[in-house]
Formats: C-alpha cells, structure tokens, sequence
C-alpha cells in the first residue's frame, strides 16, 4: 500500500537549491518505501518555526485531521515550536491523528523519544 506525504522544506534565504537539497536529503533517506508526495511546503524565515511566508502548521494540522497523508517529512524537529513543550504537543497531535514524523536532523520522531532528544540537546556549561 502506497502512504502519502507531505513535505514540510525550510530556507532562510529563499533559495530554490536550499529546498532542493532537502528533497533530495528526504529521498535518498526513505526513497526505498512506496511513499507519494501529496503536498509539499515551503517555508521562508529567519527561524523555522516562525516562517515569514509558509502556509504553516495550521495546514498540517488540518490535512492530517482529514487523514490526507500518514507521513510528514521536517528539516528537524524545530519546525513545530521554541520549547520542548510546544514540540512535544504538535508530535502528540500528529501521531493522535495516525501521521508519523520523519526528519533529517533526528530521523524518526515519536512522542516517547522526544526526551531523549531534548536531552542530547542541552550543553552542561561548567
């Protein structure tokens, strides 16, 4: 069975080869599986959560209550907010709705591995 997809591409310039190497970063990674692109967002900002031109997680929200796609492919999991709270509330949301998350940075995102995640991203300062 074919899944579908969506793509959810981040440049802070612009820059046409920006989302072409995430395109290609996507489809090296999970290219082997039988996968359909159903739509696929370009995000324009400064951060990747505050897009200055995006049709934004509002879309994605509302396109996987509709069970219009099960995967969601993301630059990293920053795409969904500033703090781990936030984060963790929209892959929460996702997968409540059946869309796992797939990501460059990260790899395969789920709620229960979000805290390992934060943890890798914390520096201990002495």
């Amino acid at each position: 069975m074919q899944e579908r997809a969506i793509l959810l591409l981040w440049s802070e310039t612009g820059k046409h080869e920006d989302f072409a190497q995430q395109r290609e970063v996507f489809f090296n990674m999970y290219g082997n599986r039988n996968i359909q692109i159903v739509m696929t967002i370009n995000s324009v900002g400064k951060k990747l959560y505050e897009p200055e031109d995006t049709i934004g997680l509002g879309t994605i929200r509302r396109h996987a209550v509709w069970k219009d796609y099960e995967v969601l492919f993301v630059p990293s999991i920053n795409a969904f907010g500033k703090t781990p709270v936030e984060i963790t509330a929209e892959i929460m949301f996702l997968e409540s709705n059946g869309v796992r998350v797939y990501s460059i940075s990260e790899g395969i995102i789920s709620s229960k591995d979000l805290p390992l995640l934060f943890r890798k991203q914390f520096r201990i300062v002495k």
